[in-house]
């Protein structure tokens, strides 16, 4: 006999698969027993327009500048082709004026005259109100240059200033200072200075403006922080340009909306996922000529790289267990496969804990008076929006303004069926291991919360006139991460009192139709299961607090609590760590060695 559970993606796979169990066995030697179950699709295939990034921590490309093409190098390789564009354009114009500069390339700069404070003008009032860049272009007659100074932040409803920037801006600007908070001023050069300082000025605006864009969307189909193809018609729009590029395949320029009021003599190419630009008038040999000089210089590790290193620092401050939640979903099957919750139990490790106190240790069985105690402190949500109400429970708890919540397998089963509701969680981290670490923020948040988190918000921020929601933060952990065992063996290794420890029940026994009647069998069992993980976390916290200064609450896992407890032991003994930065050489080091994660630091 043997038991196995084998996962097909189509009946059709299924099909062939025991058809070639057929061909190569005799169908008399063996019996199929079980079931097989068809899942139904659950994801949504997205089809994801072609990006460019440019060089990663693995090569870099190779800077180019050619008749008929142009390779940046580095990363921002789209935005590095649009500032070659704008440069080659301001160089070819007979006038660089603010007006000449606005109705050539449609730029929409505020200017700062620093002879007259407070004065920012642009080329019309309109472009005035609408800019929304954080720097202004200022020119300095005595140092023949551009140069960028910050605009002062204002609330946007009554117009006060509350962070002066332009001023000392000015005083960087003055001083020469090439890397102030508040300013930027290009590097001397040869000749062609003044140009040269507008270009350099033009590109730092342009890039702020690019990394606006590129994080200004998130989430759907869209993906943050990565320029793709199908964006540059959504850049165009955002920013008034006609930047197009030229698809190898159809041989046809995009995109089309802007086709026709391209007037630029290069257009972006992407090769190997990097933005690249070619002559318009001449494609084809344009293309030629990069693919013969697109090259990559591959990272090794040499003195360099290896030398690049910081002291390790990480907060090992332990989180008290008082807003920690312990809690279990009992759920049934459909027809289909699918789960569907119909009761909660939640319990507060803080209340089962000083019901419980010393007995917790105790191998005799709880007291009939203790015993009741401790299970009246198990909320019992029923139904299938019991994930509803127990949020709605956690949101009106007085001045509880956050909550990690562990189940026992919560990572591979629990935490699955809370992402079925309709809530938008705030951070899902999913690893091997299943979702380790689920995140919300609860819309059932009290009004007296959300007004006690705002003051908190307020105070340690010193920000006032504060809009908006503020929500209860909801964390949901897996105790399985931290120990590797069935909660039922859990129960005798931990040694909890008889009476509190997990029970059965026969799951297949619940339906839709039935589970209302079999709540006598099913709410003791869930009960026990909800205080019974609960006194185990106590224990376990306990004995690593003792150990290590650390508990489960502060920890997703096992082996991030050894971690920090291995930090907290070396910071008491004042011997630092020094880390590895370079992102080849800490790449390198974890892939040199197998059979888990691997901390990159430096042996002193």
């Amino acid at each position: 006999q043997k038991a196995f559970s084998p996962g097909f993606r189509s009946p059709a796979a299924f099909s062939a698969y025991r058809n070639s169990f057929d061909e190569k066995s005799d169908e008399d030697a063996y019996t199929f027993t079980g079931v097989v179950r068809y899942a139904k699709t659950s994801f949504k295939m997205l089809i994801r327009s072609q990006y460019g990034k440019g060089s990663n921590f693995m090569f870099n490309i190779i800077e180019f500048t050619g008749q008929y093409c142009y390779i940046p190098t580095g990363e921002n390789c789209f935005i590095k082709c649009v500032n070659k564009i704008i440069a080659d354009k301001i160089l070819n114009m007979p006038k660089r004026s603010p007006a000449a500069l606005q109705d050539a390339l449609k730029l929409n700069l505020t200017y700062y005259d620093p002879s007259k404070p407070n004065n920012a003008r642009a080329s019309s009032e309109d472009i005035l109100t609408k800019n929304k860049d954080s720097m202004m272009m200022c020119y300095y007659k005595d140092m023949e240059r551009y140069c960028l100074v910050a605009k002062d932040l204002r609330n946007a409803k009554t117009g006060k200033i509350y962070k002066y920037r332009t001023e000392k801006g000015v005083l960087e600007i003055e001083n020469l200072n090439h890397s102030g908070e508040n300013s930027f001023v290009p590097r001397p050069s040869d000749k062609n200075q003044i140009v040269n300082s507008l270009i350099d000025c033009i590109k730092e605006i342009i890039l702020e403006r690019y990394y606006s864009f590129l994080y200004r969307n998130s989430g759907g189909d869209v993906r943050k922080g990565v320029m793709t193809l199908s964006k540059i018609s959504a850049f165009n729009s955002a920013y008034g340009m006609n930047i197009i590029h030229f698809n190898s395949t159809d041989r046809h320029c995009y995109p089309k909306s802007s086709v026709n009021f391209n007037n630029d003599k290069d257009i972006l190419y992407l090769y190997q996922n990097h933005f690249c630009l070619i002559y318009k008038g001449n494609k084809a040999v344009g293309i030629e000529e990069l693919t013969k000089n697109f090259k990559k210089e591959w990272a090794h590790c040499i003195d360099g790289n290896v030398q690049e290193t910081k002291e390790f620092v990480m907060k090992t401050e332990r989180q008290e267990e008082d807003d920690t939640f312990v809690f279990d979903l009992e759920t049934y099957t459909d027809d289909d496969g699918w789960f569907h919750p119909y009761a909660c139990g939640i319990g507060r490790l803080k209340e089962i804990n000083d019901v419980l106190g010393d007995l917790i240790n105790s191998p005799q069985p709880l007291p009939a008076d203790v015993l009741k105690k401790v299970l009246k402190k198990t909320k019992i949500f029923t139904g299938e929006t019991c994930i509803n109400q127990m949020f709605q429970y956690l949101g009106n708890i007085t001045d509880l303004q956050k909550a990690t919540l562990i189940a026992h397998n919560g990572s591979k089963f629990d935490q699955y069926i809370v992402l079925q509701e309709s809530f938008k969680p705030s951070k899902i981290l999913k690893t091997g291991q299943g979702i380790v670490n689920l995140s919300y923020r609860n819309i059932f948040t009290s009004t007296e919360n959300q007004q006690l988190i705002k003051d908190v918000y307020s105070e340690k921020t010193g920000k006032v006139d504060l809009e908006g929601k503020f929500y209860q933060k909801l964390t949901f952990r897996c105790s399985f991460n931290h120990i590797k065992s069935s909660l039922e063996k859990m129960c005798e290794s931990f040694k909890i009192p008889e009476n509190i420890r997990k029970t059965g029940l026969d799951h297949n026994a619940v339906n839709k139709s039935n589970y209302l009647a079999m709540r006598p069998e099913w709410k003791p069992y869930l009960k026990l299961d909800v205080v019974s993980l609960a006194a185990i976390v106590i224990k376990y916290s306990t004995i690593m607090t003792d150990l290590v200064d650390q508990n489960m609450t502060s920890n997703i896992s096992a082996p991030s609590l050894t971690f920090k407890g291995w930090y907290s032991h070396i910071a008491e003994k004042e011997v630092k760590v020094f880390s590895h930065v370079n992102p080849f050489t800490r790449w390198f080091i974890r892939n040199a060695v197998k059979g888990g994660r691997v901390f990159a630091n430096k042996k002193a």
